[in-house]
Order: structure tokens, then sequence, then C-alpha cells
């Protein structure tokens, strides 16, 4: 996103006048009456703050919102007034015109500012709103008087007016501008059609040296425009444009040229040129505008053929349910056509009703456009510092809707509440004066409401491209359908400097850690590897704060109703659960009964009253691999999965509880999350510790049963395996099934492992995690996407009942027992 610097002109207007400590409110008395002693206040020291800082109320200013100067000029003083009061204004009036002329004399040259944008800008930008802050004729007095006059020494012997114009046109020639077109590929010059010309012009110079500049020639290729430049003179050695530099790559004594330089079609493009013909170079700034007719070549439609394209455009929620690109073209063309259209046709689409909607065409198009703007992903990068901002604080956001050419009377204001900046990303509130509103979408993603039933409709974390235009589609309940909005933001963004700024903030620890947490995903299913960086330094904010700025995090929660602590906490988890098991054992293979309660998981510092943690009821050892099988202990609402080594593992049983058969890494710290059946996308997976603390060296396998009936069941063999005493978890029986798919899914976490597989990608998972919702057959087709090592064959995985007595040792049988 190309920087954008607003700098409110009322910030920068620095005069002796303005910094007096005495300013005449009441000026008028009746006659006869004794004028009272003057009302003082203190007048804003406004110069010595930083200018990215300042806050001034417009009306208190003399500037309008949009910070244009508000010319109104001094009236005479009222007749009652006292002669010390007039002389006072007469002075304050003088006084703005000395500054500008004290400001304007002392502006670098136009060299020294190219070579050090960041040294100067500030006070260019800060002459140019004392210059536009007088009146007209002050202005123009200006225009045509030298410093010298004036006993000011400057290094132009321009006058005021070239200075003030060639300093703002050479800010502007290293500003970066769009140089795209609606223009059909290929090359374009004075002899083509459509024909391109040029214009210059050297402002008010008062030299009558300077030479004709002209646009010789254009490309266009794929949108984008370049040119040729070049100047009647063989005296330029380069020149800075769209914030560049282009060296003169003509022959010696030829007039000099300029290639491949982006071109911004029937425009005012800005540039400085290094004449070398002084006695020391010296760049001179002038102005450019290159002539086409953009809209030559491209085909005209009629209105019915405009109609047509529009009746048969989506409506707003067929665009953001299908996939990208879906609508594109269509959607494109609709608005080419629309944009051929004559002022008239445009104005009866408007307002024609559409047989589709009980919109007119104009609006039904204008939907479209914004549903593919809803879904389009922004550029959100800032020059903001850190931070969180909003209406009340320096610089302020302000935030403007529309609902465009809709005609309904029922629509409610939209709105940014705030925004939060971190690592130069930019991600805010979203929020409108409704309670209808169940979601939108906007750049590129949906977003539920997180607001309580009732109240306003709130949208968090929403990525936000500052001081731009944005779309968004709303789902209303009152309406039934999306409706498409626009939102512009505003807010003053810097200038991007080179190393630290000074006029920056100081920034607050708490503030940057609560900003950090914000931003981390709060699903622990939706964390990747993506966001590992982002939750590292979110963990280094966390940890470098003091311990009472820690007791807030963990008091303060975030808009889901979770604290900040335990939201840093999923993430990290989460972060941790996508690395591979290395579940390889000293232990002999077969089957280990638990019996004590230390292998049990935990949810840290989450403050939820309905944690149910999970224990390890068996550990299963085959060829020197360790498998787990893990219960919950309590809960109405089985579990859907399990997510652990970058793989879902599905629930294995089948009657209501939730019981799951992982690779674990003993006698470590292990991660992972789940998700209950049914789980709607406002529902987040819960996040889990597991410490893992067994006896590898001196634990001994169950004793192998024999499978058929023991002497108190029809007779001969035992009747089960006993407790293993070594190991640390109590069990809970069941009567949960397992079948192909669950063991197999096991297998092939720690088989990723095994093969430095790492964590499955986001849709391998997805896909798994879907399949395992369908039962044992289509989980273990799902997991097959990761393609890991195939599954031994007969390796004793078979689909057999794991809980209740001899089906349980039964999953462990002799390799050669099941190929008989």
């Amino acid at each position: 996103m190309v920087a954008r610097y607003r700098k409110k002109v009322a910030n920068v207007v620095v005069s002796a006048a303005l910094a007096t400590s005495l300013f005449p409110v009441s000026v008028a008395f009746a006659e006869g009456e004794e004028a009272a002693a003057p009302v003082a206040v203190e007048a804003p020291v406004i110069a010595q703050e930083p200018a990215a800082e300042l806050q001034v109320n417009a009306a208190a200013s003399g500037f309008a919102s949009d910070q244009t100067p508000i010319q109104t000029p001094v009236e005479p003083a009222p007749s009652g007034a006292s002669a010390s009061t007039q002389s006072q204004l007469a002075v304050l009036e003088a006084d703005a015109v000395t500054t500008a002329k004290q400001l304007i004399a002392a502006l670098p040259d136009t060299a020294a500012f190219t070579a050090n944008v960041a040294k100067y800008r500030a006070q260019v930008v800060q002459a140019e709103a004392a210059y536009n802050a007088l009146s007209a004729a002050d202005r123009a007095a200006l225009d045509g008087r030298f410093p010298s006059q004036d006993g000011l020494s400057s290094v132009s012997d321009q006058p005021y007016g070239r200075i003030i114009e060639a300093s703002k046109w050479a800010r502007l020639a290293m500003e970066p501008y769009a140089a795209t077109t609606t223009l059909g590929a290929g090359a374009y010059n004075a002899s083509t059609t459509p024909a391109l010309s040029s214009e210059y012009s050297k402002g008010q110079s008062t030299s009558g040296r300077q030479k004709p500049w002209s646009v010789q020639d254009i490309t266009v290729k794929d949108g984008h425009v370049t040119g040729t430049i070049t100047v009647q003179s063989s005296s330029y050695s380069y020149i800075r444009i769209c914030g560049q530099k282009f060296e003169n790559t003509a022959a010696k004594g030829a007039n000099c040229t300029f290639e491949n330089v982006p071109i911004a079609l029937n425009q005012t493009m800005y540039f400085t040129g290094n004449s070398t013909v002084m006695s020391v170079p010296y760049e001179i700034a002038f102005t450019l505008t290159a002539h086409i007719d953009e809209r030559s070549g491209q085909k005209v439609y009629t209105l019915d053929e405009t109609k047509a394209l529009i009746a048969a455009l989506p409506d707003a929620p067929e665009v953001t349910a299908a996939a990208p690109g879906t609508y594109d073209a269509r959607i494109t063309e609709a608005g080419t056509a629309y944009d051929s259209l004559s002022a008239e046709d445009k104005a009866t689409l408007d307002a024609l009703g559409s047989p589709i909607s009980s919109q007119s065409y104009g609006r039904v198009l204008e939907s479209a456009q914004w549903a593919l703007g809803a879904i389009t992903v922004p550029d959100n990068s800032t020059t903001l510092p850190k931070g969180t901002y909003s209406a009340t604080t320096k610089p302020a956001l302000t935030s403007q809707y529309s609902k465009g050419k809709s005609t309904s009377s029922r629509q409610r204001p939209w709105s940014v509440k705030d925004v939060t900046v971190v690592n130069g990303k930019a991600v805010g509130t979203v929020t409108v004066e409704s309670s209808s509103y169940t979601y939108i979408y906007m750049a590129g993603q949906k977003f539920v409401n997180t607001a309580k039933a009732g109240k306003n409709s709130t949208f968090v974390n929403v990525p936000l491209d500052l001081n731009s235009t944005m779309y968004l589609t709303a789902y209303s309940t009152s309406m039934l359908t999306e409706i498409a909005f626009s939102l512009t933001t505003t807010i003053e963004e810097p200038q991007p400097q080179p190393g630290p700024k000074p006029d920056d903030p100081e920034p607050i620890p708490l503030v940057e850690a609560q900003a950090a947490i914000a931003l981390l995903p709060s699903n622990a299913y939706k964390v990747t590897q993506e966001n590992a960086a982002a939750v590292l330094a979110a963990q280094q904010l966390y940890d470098a704060l003091s311990a009472e700025d820690k007791a807030v995090l963990a008091e303060e929660t975030l808009p889901s109703g979770v604290t900040y602590e335990r939201a840093l906490e999923v993430a990290a988890w989460a972060v941790k659960s996508l690395a591979p098991v290395d579940n390889s054992t000293t232990l002999a293979d077969g089957t280990y009964t638990l019996s004590n309660t230390d292998m049990v998981s935990d949810q840290g510092v989450s403050a939820s009253v309905r944690q149910y943690n999970w224990h390890v009821e068996k550990i299963m050892v085959e060829e020197g691999k360790a498998f787990a099988l893990m219960v919950r202990d309590g809960g109405n609402t089985p579990i859907e999965s399990l997510y652990l080594g970058g793989i879902f593992l599905p629930n294995a049983a089948s009657d209501g509880s939730s019981q799951v058969v992982i690779p674990i890494d003993l006698n470590s710290d292990m991660y992972f999350s789940t998700q209950v059946k049914n789980a709607t996308e406002s529902t987040n997976a819960l996040a889990y510790h597991l410490n893992t603390a067994f006896d590898e060296t001196n634990a001994t396998p169950d004793p192998e049963v024999d499978p058929t009936p023991g002497p108190e069941e029809n007779g001969g063999g035992t009747s089960g395996p006993t407790a293993n005493t070594t190991g640390t978890v109590t069990a809970v029986g069941g009567g949960a099934t397992i079948g192909a798919a669950q063991t197999a899914a096991a297998k092939n976490a720690a088989a990723a492992a095994a093969a430095g597989a790492g964590a499955a990608t986001a849709a391998q998972a997805a896909t798994a995690k879907g399949a395992a919702a369908e039962g044992s057959g289509p989980a273990v087709g799902g997991l097959e996407l990761t393609e890991l090592p195939p599954l031994a064959v007969g390796g004793g995985f078979a689909g057999v009942a794991l809980l209740g007595g001899t089906g349980f040792w039964a999953l462990f049988r002799k390799r050669e027992e099941h190929e008989e």
C-alpha cells in the first residue's frame, strides 16, 4: 500500500503571534461602558509538537474537515473595540504573512529535498500549509515578491510563489502514483489511433532558459503504462518522478531522453530535472501531462446490451459463496458496459427497477461489484506505529459508510470502531447500529458477529486497508440476504522513514502485548505454521511484561470472552501441536494398562468451568512405537476429532464418549486440541497440555491373555489382564469400538514423524477431518492423502474392540497369529 500522508494544515502554521500568551476573545462594548480586562487564553504552541501526533479541532484551527483552509478574512474590529484590540488583530493578520515568508525562504533547494525526503518533508509541508492558509490576496502578493525584498536569505533567486511551488512539486515528484490504464496492449505515440499528446508547465518560474518537455511514446502491457520522456535540451542528466530516479539515455549532444518511466495518463505528473547548464547542477521542478483517449478501441455497449449483462449477474450471496474468480469476468464485463454508456443512459439504469431485484439495475451491478470487493484480500500494511487507534486517539480514526445506490430505508450505519496495528499490519473492529446482522464477508474472509444478543453486531480482527474504501456484504436476519456496503477509513499515516522515528510515541508494553495477542487465531484448529512467528512475537512481548501487566492480561478478556493470557496459551499450544510426534520407545511390545493418575491433560490458565481433561488409559507398543488410548473425563457432547502432529484423529467411541488412539511421546510434554461434534463456525477448538510420565525402564506389559472364555465362563482361560502397576492413570472402561480407520490414523500420525513429514497441510488436514466425521472407512482414505509410508499389513491394527477385557488385548496379538 502506498503510504498516504495527510498532515493537518493547522498543525504546522507557526508565528510569533500564535505563540503569544494572550488572545482577545471579547471585544464589543456597550456605549459608555469601559473596556474590561481582556479575557486571555493560552494559544496552542503547536509548532513544538510532532506533526503526526497533533489533533486540532477543525473549527478552532481554521481548517475544514477535509483539511482545506477555511477562507475567513479577518473582519474589521467592531466599532466599540479598543484601539489596542484593533492593533492586535492587525498584528495577527500580518504575522500570518510574515510567518509564511519566513518558512518559505528557509526551504531547502529542490536537489537537497529529493536527496533526503525524510529530512525535509515535514518542513516543506509546514511551509505549504502556512502559504495555503493565507487569503487569496496575500498569496497573490507573495507570488511576485522576492525574499530579498524582506531582508530574508534564500537558496533560491525565485519569488516566494515559485519557491513554494517548486518545493511542492518536488515533494509530489517523490511520491508514487498509479500508472495503469484500460487501453489495450500496444505502443502509442502522436501518429497512432488513439493519438498521444502531452503538455508541460514550468509554473511560476521566471527563468527564460527552460526547454519544453514531452512524452514521446507509451507502451501498455497488462494494463500498466511506461513511456519515454524527452526535453529539447542536452543538459539534463537525470529526472526524478514517481519516487524514482531515471538517468539520461541519449547520446552526448542529443536531446535528453528518459526511458521506461511510469506514466499516469490524463493527469498531472510532477517531476524534477537535473540541469547541468548552470554553474552547479540544479534540479528544477516541472509538471507533465500525457493526453490520450483511454476509451478508444473499447467496445461500446448499447443500453439493452448493458441491461442484459446486469440482469444475468449473480446476487451478492452467490458471489461470496463461490470460489474466487468464478464471477470476476461477468461482473467486470457488466461494469465495462455500464461505464461505456452516456451519462443519460447511466442515470436511466440507476433509476430503472430490474426484473431480478427490488433495486435498480445500477444497484444490482453495484452490489455484485461490491461483493467481489468484499472477497478480495486487501493490503493492510500501514506506516502507523504499533498501538490501537480510535476516534479519541492521536491520530484519530474516522470512518464513513455508504449503501451506494440502494433505495432501502431500513439500512443502519456502519463504522470502524477501532484499529490495531502490530508489525505494520492493521486490523479493526467493524460494527453496525443494528443487532440483526449475523456475519459479514470482508477482506476476503467471513467474520461472525461477536456481540451479545440484542447488542449492535460487531465483527473483530478485520484486516483494513487504511485511508481507502473497502467493501463488505452483511447478512441481515430481517432481510434474509446479504447486503453490500462500502466503508472508508481516514487516519493520518506518516510517511515511511528509514530507521527509528523520533516522533513516534513511546511504546506501551501492555498495549503492544494486547494488540499482538488480539491478532492471533482464537481457534486452535485454525493455527498453522504461518502463525508461528506471530505467536512467538506475542509470547516475547508477554514475557517482557511486569507482573502487574501480566495480571491484567489474566483478567481482561477479548470479545470472545477468553482472557488475553489464555488466548496466547491456546495459540502457543496449537503451534506446538503441529510438530510431528516422536513415539519411539524402549518399552517391550505389548499392552500396558495404567492404574494411577499422573498422565492427565490440563487446560492451563483457562477459567472455564466446563473443563473436561483427558487421561491415558492404556499404552500399546508395537515394534518400538508407542500408542495410547486417550479418554476424556466427562462431557455430554462427544468430540469430533483430536488434532495432533498435524493430523486429525477421529473419535473412536460409538457410545457418546470421547476416546482417541494417538501416537505418544512418553516422558515429555505434548500438546493437542479437540473439537466437539456438530461444531459451528464460531465454535473454537480447545487446546490441551499433556505430561506423559511413564517408567520406560522398569515397566512390563500386561500378561498375554488367551481370548477364549475363562473358567467362570464356560471353562478355560483367564478372566482378563491385570493392571500394570508401573503405569500412571486409572482405567475408565467404556465399551467403545475402534475400527481400522482410527487405529490407522494413529499409525499415520506416527509414521509422519518417522518419515520427517512434518505437519500435514491445511488442505490435507481439512480433508481428513471431514472424512473422519463420516466413519472409519472414509477417514482412512482422507488420511492417506498425506502420502505417508504404507502401513504394515497384519501389524495388529485390525478392526477390533479396544475396551472390554480381551478385545483390547487382541489389538496387539502377535503378527504370526494374524498371518495364519
